[in-house]
């Protein structure tokens, strides 16, 4: 069986609020990476409510410019329900609030889990693959830049002027 062109990629909510806060960063890079071709952007319930929960209690006025994001990001939704199964190894994620992350991964078939967050990054488990934003962004691991090169990519500088256009935009209707 050979494996599908698109790589599926999961941003924890860390790597989501790092890269609309500081455009540029390593965070930044790898949303954009993941954001296009040969990569499938998926994200979960669970990280989308954390991500509108920081940026309620860490910057309010931004919540309307988060809303307009998540409205035009393309991205797969992976809902995880209490019916939903525990996992075999999740009991190496030491933050219970992070387990049913770890299952909207394995129920999307996810490739790549992206995050900060040492809780992931220091358990064992193998799948998805978990690594740190700067590594996905050189490639570590078994996705590596080669079906890079098959697609044309939207460059960095253009995502940023999107998310420029819509700060903008909340401007404009202060």
């Amino acid at each position: 069986m050979t494996k599908s062109l698109l790589i599926r990629v999961m941003l924890d909510t860390n790597i989501l609020f790092s890269a609309m806060y500081s455009l540029g960063g390593t965070p930044f890079n790898a949303f954009t990476k993941a954001s296009k071709m040969p990569y499938r952007l998926v994200l979960c319930d669970q990280i989308i409510d954390e991500l509108r929960r920081n940026f309620n209690r860490k910057f309010p006025a931004k919540v309307p410019m988060v809303e307009r994001f998540l409205s035009i990001l393309q991205y797969d939704l992976i809902t995880i329900t209490p019916e939903d199964s525990t996992i075999a190894d999740e009991q190496n994620i030491r933050d219970l609030t992070d387990r049913p992350i770890l299952r909207a991964a394995r129920k999307a078939n996810v490739d790549i889990f992206v995050t900060g967050d040492k809780d992931f990054l220091e358990s064992s488990v193998t799948n998805p693959q978990i690594m740190t934003a700067a590594q996905f962004n050189v490639g570590k691991g078994d996705y590596t830049a080669e079906r890079d090169a098959l697609f044309r990519d939207v460059s960095s500088d253009e995502i940023a002027e999107g998310i420029h256009a819509l700060q903008d935009v909340e401007k404009d209707e202060r």
